[in-house]
């Protein structure tokens, strides 16, 4: 197995954990932690927001984090 590149979701976390204990059943060593990246976009992007929206960039998370809820993400 190779790595992943994944945003900063938790959700992500939990899916390589049980990627893990499949491949283990399988005899596959797979490190969840160390063979995961960060999304080096991702987190620019994040860090941008930040910058243009300020104290605002909370509310716009959240809005997002609604859509997303609604849209069935």
């Amino acid at each position: 197995m190779g790595y992943f590149t994944l945003d900063n979701a938790s959700n992500n976390d939990v899916t390589l954990c049980h990627l893990a204990e499949h491949l283990k059943e399988q005899g596959i060593t797979f490190d969840p932690v160390g063979q995961r990246v960060r999304c080096m976009g991702h987190i620019i992007n994040l860090v941008v927001k930040e910058f243009l929206y300020g104290q605002d960039f909370q509310k716009y998370l959240e809005i997002e984090d609604n859509e997303e809820e609604t849209m069935g993400f």
